[in-house]
């Protein structure tokens, strides 16, 4: 689904009645013959000494800060990052900003409007000189906060991570364009029944994702694929940021060790489809990220979807013992306004589904030294998903690091044995319970 371009005769209007640091602006093209996405913290022909920026190559996605070494009417001179090494790069004292070695400079000379920009990229090392070609095509409205950096610029993603917004043209029109426009290498479809599903991969970050590629009885994939398109987006996000942070514009410091500048091993996460039908997706996301703190993220999460309304599986409408706990503290009012704001609430069984659990256990199971199968860890830690043939899977994840061997699968059973703990709209995500 390729960007909506706004006009530009509509945006710079729309530009020009904006305060100078209202909107982030981006700017779409080639350095030399590489195709190219800028953004930058003010309008070109109305941008001052303060101005800064981030630009990408789209056969890479990494961010690359820019900041300004000139700035006059109609001309911006910016110096371009260059990725650290302990050798030429060093933390400012307290209170100081660091002074980045630079790996480039653009000159750009801004057109009448600023909707055109040109100019030459030029190697600080060799003097090699490119020609720069870009032509405005979106804008985003900058957060109140933003703090005048490149980094602040690319802090968008962590709200974005943080699933307090959607990535979309009007958030960030610039990562929206890096992944929207990404050349996915798609995988044969794998089947499950009448159903069907891709493994969807950026050769940027290597890892594939699951997409819909088609549902039993023809039933709509759109709203699935958009919830699962932006969930791939957001992974890719982690990998690339990782990689970023090799610029000490964008998080680079002396003890940030030797995973900033990759993928932070998003690339041997594996994304594994369990189950799919016109009704329900599960999928297993396992893996070690590391990029930067004290150990990698050890982690087996278990994910459900709601096909039809492409969001995350509400569990409590299948088994009755899926309750709310308000995050708060306070009292839980109703399942409706649980439902309505899931986030505000921990979900997990009730006593009854929690003692079928326990029940059901198999011997020797646990994490090493660690007892995965305590009725604090069934409480806290349980999780539901499904697999093929209508089953249950019951586990344990999203266990604290030190206990995180205990992420696994504890049994699965047919989920026409627990008619005893499903609610009657169990059958509407489940027809094989009709009777």
């Amino acid at each position: 689904m390729p960007l909506p371009l706004r006009p530009l005769v509509v945006l710079a209007t729309l530009l020009a009645a904006s305060p100078a640091l209202a909107d982030a602006i981006v700017y779409r093209g080639v350095v030399g013959n590489i195709p190219t996405l800028l953004e930058l913290s003010q309008p070109a022909e109305s941008a001052n000494r303060d101005v800064v920026g981030r630009y990408y190559y789209a056969s890479k996605g990494v961010d690359i800060p820019l900041a300004a070494h000139h700035v006059a009417k109609g001309v911006l001179d910016l110096d371009e990052e260059k990725p650290c090494t302990n050798k030429i790069c060093h933390d400012a004292p307290d209170g100081q900003k660091p002074t980045p070695p630079v790996g480039a400079h653009w000159h750009l000379v801004v057109s009448a409007g600023g909707g055109y920009l040109s100019g030459t990229w030029t190697n600080a090392a060799n003097g090699k000189t490119l020609p720069l070609s870009l032509t405005l095509v979106n804008a985003r409205p900058l957060p109140a906060n933003f703090d005048g950096t490149a980094q602040g610029l690319t802090s968008i993603v962590d709200g974005l991570i943080a699933g307090e917004n959607e990535l979309t043209t009007l958030n960030s029109p610039y990562d929206f364009i890096k992944f929207d426009e990404a050349a996915y290498v798609k995988s044969a479809p794998h089947k499950f029944g009448d159903s069907s599903f891709s493994y969807w991969t950026d050769p940027r970050t290597k890892f594939a994702f699951p997409r819909i590629a088609s549902l039993a009885g023809g039933a709509d994939v759109t709203a699935a694929n958009d919830y699962l398109e932006q969930q791939h987006w957001l992974n890719n996000v982690v990998a690339l940021e990782c990689e970023s942070q090799i610029y000490q514009g964008l998080g680079w410091l002396e003890a940030s060790g030797t995973a900033v500048g990759t993928l932070g091993d998003m690339d041997s996460n594996s994304f594994s489809v369990t189950y799919l039908s016109p009704e329900v997706m599960s999928w297993i996301d396992a893996g070690s990220p590391f990029c930067s703190g004290a150990h990698p993220d050890d982690h087996v999460d278990y994910y459900n979807l709601d096909v039809r309304t492409g969001a995350p599986l509400d569990l409590s409408r299948i088994f009755t013992g899926w309750v709310p706990t308000p995050l708060d503290g306070s009292a839980l009012k109703d399942l409706a306004t649980a439902r309505a704001h899931p986030t505000d609430y921990q979900w997990g069984p009730d006593d009854k589904l929690k003692s079928f659990v326990m029940q059901h256990l198999p011997k020797d199971l646990g994490g090493g030294d660690e007892d995965c199968t305590t009725p604090d860890t069934i409480a806290s830690n349980l999780d539901i998903s499904f697999k093929a043939g209508d089953r249950v899977v019951f586990a344990i994840d999203r266990m604290p690091f030190v206990s995180n061997d205990c992420d696994a699968d504890l049994f699965d059973l047919p989920i026409a044995d627990l008619k005893g703990l499903l609610t009657p709209e169990a059958a509407d995500y489940f027809p094989s319970l009709k009777p």
